[in-house]
């Protein structure tokens, strides 16, 4: 359960820092000032599909509804 909530974890906080035009978080400055807008968007979208997609391998059958 530890896997996921990090997966959307990250996501969430690329996107919010995105959104607000973050500087820095905790002191450390935000992916998207670093690496880009585009790259920290590609890299919050694939962290989201690699958790979706362990979601889906689970076949519980409330996933799949």
């Amino acid at each position: 359960m530890y896997n996921f909530y990090f997966y959307f974890y990250f996501y969430f906080r690329r996107i919010d820092d995105i959104q607000d035009n973050s500087i820095m978080r905790r002191g450390i400055p935000v992916a998207h000032s670093v690496y880009g807008t585009a790259s920290s968007l590609s890299a919050a979208n694939y962290v989201l599909f690699i958790a979706l997609e362990r979601v889906i391998n689970l076949k519980h059958p409330a996933v799949s509804d």
